[in-house]
């Protein structure tokens, strides 16, 4: 190796590179990951990477060969054809969709391996839902190929042998404040969908209260991230930008989502009025995904979702997916206990602080405080208002599931101010807020 070569690979080059603009190689990626991994490059100068980053960004292409770095430092999966395809949500409270849009997807002729994640912060968990009706989403890697081609779809928690260097690296973001830098952001993300060995990627970036981005500016821009990064390594994408002003659904909690989710599957009429955002959410993925893969009208693809989501098939396949990973087949119901979150005063729901609303449920025990937290499957909130609602003093808001009083006070503190009652009504928010091709 020459010098030059050599002094281009001292991890203070590389960092003073960064901090000045310069963009580094593909070589020069890959090795600062692969040395962050082995601990050649320490936390302290990773760190430093990391804070340059944040504050200077890196270019598109940098961006891709990161992503790379991250999606190659463990093992990748390779599927046989175009048809194997995956979804991707960037969280919100009450956001079930993926459950219903993995099985409609499989009954639309897709097989989905899908990597889904615990509840972070404020937002809710795929896995935490599945778990919470004995759902097994731990399983090995032969386990998830073969259930993947058997059941047409399989949702697993993410495992070690997928993007190591990817978990490593978020949690030194985490203690970095780096979390929101847009480039780790979209590497982090489209690294573990891309090591799944998918050929096609739907994101759902939601915007609003409840979301991470909460302005549509910001959710547009890593929508056009994800989107080019994952086109930049092969993958056909697109993005949806949903709203995440208030509770998507009408349910918050982990085995209260899975009963939405069957009630929308088992009864159509409940499906387009109490559940009418969570069913439109999933039916726009559904259409946009099956337009772009396999090249059909999008309207044609979201009659076909329409049909597929109450004729039975999306129904038998979700089924018949969960029992072979655990599920004893018992469809959870909503508790007895619940306490009724009353209106203060008449009018119109003209807002929801979502967020808060979150940490509500985190508080009543749906979510984790720390790493240590014990979720309660059980608890959670039945919201029977939304924004332009009209209400009368007195009337029942919010139904607040819960096992511990304690923990019920705390929530009920949240909850006073997180909905707003104004005289006048508010327009109802757009579900779907653009398209991002």
């Amino acid at each position: 190796m020459s010098k030059n070569k050599e002094l281009s690979l001292i991890p203070t080059v590389l960092i003073r590179k960064v901090q000045d603009q310069i963009p580094l190689t593909k070589e020069e990626i890959f090795a600062l990951i692969k040395g962050f991994q082995d601990e050649s490059v320490p936390a302290y100068q990773m760190s430093a990477l990391l804070m340059a980053i944040y504050y200077k960004g890196i270019t598109k292409q940098e961006k891709v060969w990161l992503t790379e770095a991250l999606m190659k430092s463990g093992e990748t999966l390779s599927w046989p054809d175009e048809n194997y395809i995956d979804k991707h949500s960037t969280g919100g409270v009450g956001d079930k969709v993926s459950i219903i849009l993995a099985p409609l997807l499989a009954a639309m002729g897709f097989k989905l391996p899908m990597m889904a994640g615990r509840g972070l912060g404020h937002t809710g968990g795929t896995i935490d839902k599945l778990e919470s009706i004995g759902v097994n989403t731990g399983l090995s890697i032969d386990d998830f190929k073969k259930y993947t081609n058997e059941n047409q779809f399989c949702i697993i928690g993410q495992t070690k042998d997928i993007c190591p260097a990817d978990k490593k690296l978020y949690a030194l973001r985490d203690v970095t404040c780096t979390v929101s830098s847009l480039p780790l952001i979209t590497a982090s993300i489209v690294s573990k969908k891309i090591a799944e060995g998918v050929k096609g990627i739907v994101y759902d970036v939601k915007t609003g209260s409840g979301a991470f981005m909460k302005a549509k500016e910001d959710s547009i821009t890593l929508a056009e991230s994800l989107v080019e990064t994952s086109k930049g390594l092969g993958a056909k994408s697109i993005a949806v930008i949903t709203d995440m002003s208030q509770p998507l659904g009408r349910y918050v909690g982990n085995s209260l989502e899975m009963f939405e989710c069957f009630e929308i599957l088992d009864n159509k009429k409940l499906a387009y009025s109490d559940y009418k955002d969570t069913s439109l959410v999933t039916l726009e993925l559904a259409a946009r995904i099956t337009a772009l893969i396999k090249n059909v009208d999008y309207k044609k693809a979201y009659e076909t979702a329409k049909t597929k989501l109450h004729d039975g098939s999306t129904k038998e396949l979700l089924y018949k997916a969960l029992k072979n990973q655990g599920w004893n087949g018992e469809i959870p119901k909503p508790q007895e206990k619940f306490h009724e979150f009353k209106a203060s005063k008449s009018g119109y729901i003209s807002s929801f602080d979502n967020e808060q609303i979150g940490w509500a449920g985190v508080a009543l025990g749906a979510g984790r405080k720390n790493l240590q937290s014990i979720i309660d499957p059980h608890v959670g909130f039945y919201f029977n208002k939304k924004i332009s609602s009209s209400v009368n003093e007195g009337e029942c808001l919010v139904k607040v599931y819960y096992n511990d009083p304690d923990k019920l006070n705390d929530a009920l503190k949240l909850l006073e101010n997180s909905i707003m009652i104004t005289e006048t009504k508010t327009e109802e928010p757009k579900l779907i807020q653009d398209i991002i091709s």
